[in-house]
């Protein structure tokens, strides 16, 4: 019973007319219609699976990784509605897809192999359309199956592209305060450099006296005579020089210094305040697989042990002391770049589209059975059914017509014939007044002329 049942839910899958597969000589024709909708059906499932991951990744609350709670079952409630949606609606459209390929049975060659051949290739070129679209369903389905296979790899890289946002979000923020710093840092400079400029002046100056008092430059006499006191009022003016200049210049530098330390601690505040927004969304999972399976070349790399941001850390808390940290030590082993994902990749994108173009390959495929050739027939009778239906109508209307011309022609006769007779009998009653007119002139007229004969016979 059971096993009826899914015969029959998988020949309804496969988009064919169940009462032509019922009949018995069409039994033989069951295992490759049951296989035709075991594909379509099994596409839907992956494409409920697909579906489902990638809405659950767009309705998931980040909140809940971090939480007690593992399970966002909201975003799954969400995810699986609308991935049985799309995969109801991908099923009804792999089933129309397989439902309206028909074997073609033209007369293109009279070698029966060729005409096979052409045949087949009608069919090809009928079917490049739905060809063409289940290539790009392939595509969309298997694309966030490929996000749950890879889920570690996407994980491991996501959590570099975060860092890596980050660190130009940090970068950002320490380019708007470097300017400030960097003004206050040369002024600074300036200032020390005075500062060191007058106490170099003063340490030579105090150097020439104090050689000349012991005889070990100079005049090479040891004497504190008038050579020594000039020398030495030299270094005395040096000396006050150089502490005029410190007691000036240390007050502003210990100022800047303070301002330094107000802006870098605002930096810090900053830093530490700034909203570090989690990297984890569906379309950061497509970037970091495309990044995953992006194809190299193989060829050998220096890899350094230290990471990049370690580096930018390490740069970032000496660049007070511009400690540069090596790049690439002579004794580092070199690794290889390895295109394993770019093919892992590639197998699973050309298996989903096998998955795919199954039912339709599998339907071009297969020679012309009697489930064929009963459709066909069924379609040529409702076909010539279709056309005899017309023909009578068009038949039974052509005579609507000529009844009705028929009628509006005798009626037309009736109405001429008596307009006729109508028309005879006014030009009768005209004819009678005519009559009528002259008789009545004549006597008129003779009357005149018996009353007056001469008028008109040529007397008064």
């Amino acid at each position: 019973m059971n096993d009826s049942r899914i015969k029959n839910f998988f020949l309804f899958c496969s988009g064919a007319h169940l009462d032509l597969l019922r009949q018995e000589d069409c039994k033989n024709e069951h295992n490759k219609y049951i296989g035709i909708g075991s594909a379509v059906f099994f596409t839907a499932v992956f494409a409920f699976m697909s579906a489902s991951y990638a809405l659950y990744t767009v309705f998931r609350d980040s909140s809940y990784e971090s939480s007690t709670h593992s399970t966002d079952y909201k975003a799954i409630g969400i995810a699986i509605i609308f991935g049985l949606i799309w995969a109801g609606f991908i099923f009804s459209l792999d089933r129309y897809i397989v439902s309206t390929l028909k074997k073609e049975n033209g007369k293109y060659s009279n070698n029966e192999t060729l005409n096979g051949l052409l045949n087949r290739c009608v069919e090809i070129l009928k079917a490049s359309p739905r060809i063409a679209l289940a290539v790009l369903l392939a595509l969309v389905i298997s694309k966030p199956l490929e996000l749950k296979i890879f889920e570690k790899e996407i994980s491991n890289e996501l959590i570099a592209m975060q860092q890596s946002v980050i660190l130009n979000q940090e970068q950002k923020v320490r380019e708007r305060y470097a300017p400030s710093i960097e003004r206050r840092n040369a002024q600074i400079s300036v200032f020390q450099g005075e500062i060191e400029a007058k106490k170099r002046f003063f340490d030579e100056q105090n150097a020439i006296a104090t050689q000349e008092a012991d005889g070990t430059g100079g005049s090479r006499r040891p004497n504190l005579g008038p050579i020594y006191r000039t020398k030495k009022a030299a270094a005395d003016n040096a000396q006050t020089e150089y502490q005029a200049v410190q007691r000036n210049n240390q007050p502003k530098i210990d100022s800047l210094r303070s301002e330094i330390s107000a802006i870098e601690s605002d930096l810090k505040k900053e830093l530490d305040n700034m909203e570090r927004v989690g990297y984890d969304g569906l379309l950061a999972r497509i970037t970091a697989l495309g990044n995953l399976t992006e194809y190299q070349d193989e060829n050998p790399v220096a890899a350094n042990p230290v990471l990049a941001s370690d580096t930018l850390t390490r740069r970032d808390s000496t660049a007070a002391s511009q400690t540069v940290v090596p790049a690439i030590q002579p004794e580092e082993r070199p690794i290889y770049k390895s295109n394993a994902m770019y093919y892992a990749n590639l197998a699973i994108l050309l298996l989903f589209m096998c998955i795919e173009l199954a039912p339709l390959i599998f339907k071009i495929l297969t020679d012309k059975g009697n489930y064929d050739l009963k459709l066909q027939m069924l379609e040529d009778k409702v076909y010539a059914q279709e056309i005899e239906a017309i023909s009578a109508l068009n038949d039974d209307v052509n005579k609507r017509i000529r009844i009705k011309a028929g009628e509006n022609q005798n009626l037309l006769d009736r109405e001429l014939a008596d307009n006729k007779a109508l028309m005879q009998k006014i030009s009768d009653a005209q004819i009678e007044l005519a009559d009528e007119i002259i008789s009545f002139w004549k006597k008129g007229q003779l009357d005149e002329i018996r009353k007056n004969p001469g008028r008109y016979v040529g007397g008064k």
